[in-house]
């Protein structure tokens, strides 16, 4: 939770890296088993979805062609009820539209009733959501614009110098 490495939580509990994985994935697991049994019929008023990028292994650009296909760029993607702030859905794979259909898909499986998905503005969600979700839902893409601030502005508008 604190970004500590396993060596480093090897070191300071004693215990062996083999050990401390096979912990890590039996929580993995039964965490992933009580989101599928218990998280369902959920009715949220708004939803934000999200992908956090890391790497499995290697980097996408440093991936040579007899690599696995699952080493390289990976996202996990997140839905989250914003304001119970609940992941209510997560899938992890690449960036890519099949992975955005079966995100998607996770989530209709867990949600009831009509609410709003806003998204970033990767265009792979649009025919995922069309398709799960048709018109029982209110979809809105937040793209984020990112430049120099405005020095100019109303009067009371003062630049940080």
């Amino acid at each position: 939770m604190e970004g500590t490495r396993i060596r480093g939580v090897s070191r300071f509990t004693g215990l062996r890296k083999n050990t401390i994985m096979a912990l890590l994935a039996t929580v993995g697991a039964n965490c992933s088993r009580v989101l599928e049994t218990k998280m369902t019929g959920i009715r949220p008023t708004f939803v934000q979805a999200d992908e956090l990028w890391r790497y499995v292994h290697t980097k996408e650009k440093r991936r040579k062609r007899t690599d696995p296909l699952e080493w390289g760029d990976t996202y996990v993607w997140v839905a989250l009820d914003s304001q119970a702030k609940t992941i209510i859905s997560y899938h992890v794979g690449k960036r890519d539209s099949a992975n955005a259909y079966e995100f998607i898909e996770g989530l209709r499986k867990r949600t009831e009733g009509r609410f709003q998905i806003t998204t970033d503005g990767l265009d792979t969600y649009v025919p995922a959501i069309e398709e799960h979700f048709g018109c029982d839902v209110d979809f809105s893409q937040l793209v984020k614009i990112y430049g120099k601030p405005k020095t100019e502005g109303p009067d009371w508008y003062i630049p940080l110098r």
